[in-house]
């Protein structure tokens, strides 16, 4: 019996996970043809560039987002978790802010040319600007599935994924200039992050008020070299994930690149929808 609950409760989740990438991919879609209806295609081209490359550099915390999965179930007390989480989320703010710094001084001194393509600077700018804040705020989203609590949180990404798609309508409908909506998504995403914290605090005993240096120190100890072994998994494929983008906004245009994003949606579609498949046929044997 408690084999077949811990099975039924693994495909409910498979399900939620299942669904919730349904619903991305179908508002990726939707928001794809409207802004192609909306916008010039090089501009749209650029916009992504910048839109996935905040995301894209996310490999870069990746060794210790598979920690916090790891660890946090096998972490017996609220406070060793609650100090884990918190000394993770002190790496993450100092990696967004490393991002923001590096940004601002090739922007600044130009460094780099390939941002001259853009015409405004927001794109950029909007970056600088809330790269620290996405990183802090994203551990306690990481954290939220160390605690596979999967429906809780696709349940919540779900609502603000209607949001974002509700504000980009908007914004489209205002003819807000298109280096602005970045602002805007971040903003949605930040405050996602912060209502997963209030379910860490809320459900899961999560606590800033019992966060010790001595404790904090000792599970970084405990994690960093399993999140190092990790990091240098994941770095070939995040940096071929974004290096495609760059080469084909520098080689082609950022119209190519709009077409190649377009393309690559259902590409993921189907690798995603491969996955679940395959993990509601062996689950049960498992």
């Amino acid at each position: 019996m408690k084999t077949r609950s811990i099975n039924s409760k693994l495909i409910i989740d498979t399900i939620s996970n299942g669904g919730y990438f349904f619903l991305r991919f179908l508002s990726n879609i939707i928001l794809y043809a409207l802004f192609l209806d909306t916008f010039d295609i090089d501009n749209y081209g650029v916009y992504i560039f910048f839109y996935s490359l905040i995301f894209q550099l996310d490999f870069l915390k990746s060794g210790f987002s598979v920690s916090l999965e790891r660890y946090i179930p096998i972490t017996n007390s609220s406070s060793s978790r609650s100090n884990l989480i918190s000394i993770v989320s002190l790496y993450y703010l100092l990696i967004g802010a490393l991002i923001s710094l590096s940004l601002f001084i090739i922007k600044e001194y130009s460094l780099i040319n390939f941002l001259s393509v853009v015409q405004n600077r927001d794109y950029v700018n909007s970056i600088i600007l809330f790269a620290p804040l996405l990183f802090y705020l994203s551990t306690f989203s990481n954290a939220l599935r160390g605690f596979k609590d999967f429906r809780t949180e696709n349940l919540i990404n779900s609502i603000f994924l209607f949001v974002e798609i509700i504000v980009i309508i908007g914004l489209l409908n205002l003819k807000v200039p298109l280096e602005y909506f970045l602002y805007y998504i971040f903003s949605i995403i930040s405050i996602r992050h912060v209502v997963h914290l209030i379910i860490l605090i809320k459900n899961h005993g999560f606590s800033f008020s019992q966060i010790k240096i001595n404790n904090s120190l000792y599970q970084f100890n405990k994690i960093k070299n399993f999140s190092l072994w990790n990091f240098v998994i994941s770095i070939n494929g995040a940096v071929q994930n974004q290096l495609d983008k760059t080469l084909v906004i520098i080689f082609l245009s950022p119209s190519a690149l709009a077409i190649y994003y377009g393309v690559m949606q259902f590409v993921k579609f189907y690798t995603i929808l491969v996955g679940i498949i395959n993990k509601l046929i062996t689950i049960p044997y498992k």
